[in-house]
């Protein structure tokens, strides 16, 4: 396995004190598409007759699948900020990233780790890491039929993650990211957070 010296995310702003500002919980919105519905059609069948499925074209494809669908999607910065605050609140080192099953583990890769492949940065994932092994808990139906119809749609191109921190009420967020990887990552520039529930009290919106 490579490690990665990853950049600081862009998530991680200047640091304060800790008593200065309390972290609001992060607001989602339906996003914007980045090219027209004509420019990405014409663009996606060059791309599929020439086998050319680059991490940022299926990154822009589940941008617009989520835009046509409504799907909201929250900040990475807000998110990456929030459960700073709230691992801080419980005691934890970092926030990490889980895969939702096995099928969903990205072998040989990790991001947010040092040369030694050990935690450095909060959101990071590191695949022979045991925090980050497959997520064990229930996941709410609503979140879940999000990612069947992403599935569905983007079959094995896409993996999903849920944050964790290694408490019992984490209040998890689920992304879904591209399964090919950059050298360098910034997860910010990749994980595409899609929905969110509350713990305990399984399939609480909120």
């Amino acid at each position: 396995m490579f490690s990665l010296k990853r950049k600081q995310p862009k998530s991680a702003a200047v640091s304060v004190p800790e008593t200065a500002v309390i972290i609001p919980f992060p607001s989602a919105k339906v996003p914007e598409r980045s090219v027209t519905v004509k420019g990405q059609q014409t663009y996606e069948q060059i791309a599929k007759k020439i086998g050319f499925t680059p991490e940022e074209l299926v990154r822009n494809q589940v941008l617009s699948f989520l835009s046509e669908n409504a799907i909201k999607v929250y900040d990475y910065a807000e998110v990456d900020a929030y459960m700073v605050q709230e691992r801080k609140k419980a005691g934890k080192k970092f926030w990490m990233w889980r895969p939702l099953r096995d099928k969903d583990i990205i072998e040989d890769f990790c991001w947010g780790c040092d040369e030694y492949n050990t935690a450095a940065y909060d959101g990071y994932y590191e695949a022979g890491d045991d925090a980050c092994r497959p997520y064990e808990r229930l996941v709410p139906h609503y979140a879940l039929e999000k990612v069947l119809r992403l599935e569905s749609k983007f079959k094995n191109k896409v993996a999903f993650f849920v944050s964790d921190y290694a408490d019992p009420k984490p209040d998890p967020f689920i992304g879904v990211r591209s399964r090919r990887c950059a050298d360098v990552e910034d997860p910010s520039d990749d994980m595409i957070i899609f929905d969110v529930w509350k713990e305990p009290g399984f399939g609480i919106k909120r």
